[in-house]
């Protein structure tokens, strides 16, 4: 049997996706940007439609409110 000796900090900066951390820093930024805006239209779209007197135009509005939602959703899923 060999052994093999690994410094134990050898994987300190191991990095599996190639990215330097002013990279991650940036990515992170740019989803959280992206969530925040998706975050924001769901939150107006949802005023516009409790706001709006007209029962087909509310019920129109709130289909963006969910899709905005959903984008907003998927975007946290990707920041964690």
């Amino acid at each position: 049997m060999v052994k093999c000796a690994v410094a134990p900090d050898a994987f300190e900066n191991y990095n599996p996706h190639g990215m330097t951390e002013t990279e991650k820093t940036k990515l992170l930024d740019a989803l959280n940007a992206n969530w925040q805006a998706e975050t924001e239209g769901s939150h107006t779209y949802s005023a516009l439609s409790k706001d709006e007197a007209g029962a087909h135009r509310r019920n129109a509005l709130r289909g963006p409110t969910r899709a905005k939602k959903h984008h907003a959703d998927l975007w946290d899923g990707r920041i964690k």
